[in-house]
């Protein structure tokens, strides 16, 4: 049996050297291998190719390769910025510790967070008054406890220029409006259209003066609203909308607020009668007061009461939101994240002095704010 497949081997090695050397073998095996082929395979055509116009063709872009999904959009004071999965949180009681929402150094904290679509586009507005657009699907999905990415991957800030809000758009053609806030009282209306196309290095929003900084952008909708502004010190100004005529991109804006001394403007909301505000100090206490409640003082005035705050400790109003029936997601300077239900703040008087939301550790304060939708 040996011997017979020794035999079998050296006739196989003779006919493949045969091959290597006779370029005619070669070209015979092809053709009947061809032969072959069409044998096998040669009945008539079973697709259509078929010429059509341009314009028939859908052209595939990034997005449409994306899956449509809610997330969540963290951002630091040393310009870091992440997407986590909304399911890496479980809402827990109020005056719980909170799960840590990101790995960060210890000179950063985290500054901003909010939830959104992957499929949103994301304005992002400087303190400068300016204004760049990214995706959101653009933004890697990490874990929870991953630090981020430097926004300067992202985006090309300018020297000295610093984030100051960021907001989610799903569409650009409405006849909304964006109404901005500044540290100084400074407020504008613009059309949320003109906003819909980019050059790589931004584009004006505001105009700013030197000493001044814009810290608030908000989408106004097509119904008629009140404009809020709050302040660090517990004020509040309230005015109709109406007080504010349509501006241009370029433009500086209008006085919103008169401020008391070493007072500055932390956010502003657009607001309803019947909706409630919620207000968060960075000692971790916050209420939930009815909008009813604020007089209308008109813009530029002085406003009233927000919250009585702890002047001992030095506390300060760090966020206002609408409190509607969502979770709350509040972040610390140390890192820390904890998911609150909005229900589980009482509502007061706008004098009061709220409730503990978040139990802080030793020297760590509240940061940022943001909500999600209730779990189930």
């Amino acid at each position: 049996k040996l011997v017979d497949e020794q035999k079998s081997l050296h006739t196989s090695i003779e006919d493949y050297n045969k091959i290597l050397k006779e370029k005619q073998v070669r070209l015979n095996i092809i053709k009947n291998d061809l032969i072959e082929l069409n044998k096998k395979y040669g009945d008539e055509r079973k697709t259509e190719i078929k010429m059509v116009e341009y314009y028939d063709v859908k052209e595939i872009k990034n997005i449409d390769l994306v899956k449509k999904e809610t997330t969540i959009v963290i951002f630091t004071k040393n310009q870091y910025i992440k997407r986590i999965s909304l399911e890496e949180y479980q809402a827990q009681r109020r005056g719980g510790r909170g799960k840590r929402g990101m790995t960060v150094r210890e000179e950063d904290f985290i500054t901003d967070l909010f939830v959104c679509t992957t499929h949103d586009t994301i304005l992002i507005f400087t303190s400068k008054g300016r204004v760049y657009s990214i995706r959101c699907f653009s933004i890697p999905l990490q874990k929870r406890t991953a630090r981020g990415k430097p926004i300067i991957n992202f985006i090309p800030l300018q020297s000295g220029e610093n984030i100051s809000a960021m907001i989610p758009i799903n569409n650009f053609n409405t006849n909304e409006m964006l109404i901005m806030t500044t540290k100084n009282g400074i407020i504008k209306k613009t059309p949320l259209k003109l906003f819909s196309k980019f050059r790589s290095t931004g584009v004006r929003a505001q105009r700013i003066r030197a000493d001044d900084a814009l810290i608030s952008v908000k989408r106004l909708s097509n119904e008629l609203q009140d404009i809020f502004i709050a302040t660090k010190l517990g004020y509040a100004v309230r005015f109709d909308e109406s007080e504010l005529r349509e501006l241009g991109r370029t433009s500086m804006g209008v006085k919103g607020a008169e401020l008391r001394e070493n007072d500055e403007v932390i956010d502003s909301l657009l607001v309803n009668n019947d909706e409630i505000i919620l207000t968060l100090t960075q000692n971790g206490y916050g209420q939930r007061t009815y909008v009813k409640e604020y007089r209308k003082t008109g813009r530029s005035a002085k406003g009233v009461k927000n919250i009585t705050l702890n002047k001992v400790k030095n506390d300060e109003v760090i966020a206002i939101k609408i409190a509607k029936h969502m979770d709350l997601l509040v972040g610390t300077e140390q890192g820390q994240v904890i998911r609150v239900p909005v229900d589980s703040i009482r509502i007061t008087h706008r004098k009061a002095k709220g409730v503990r939301v978040i139990k802080l550790y030793e020297k760590d304060f509240v940061v940022a704010i943001g909500k999600c939708e209730q779990e189930t």
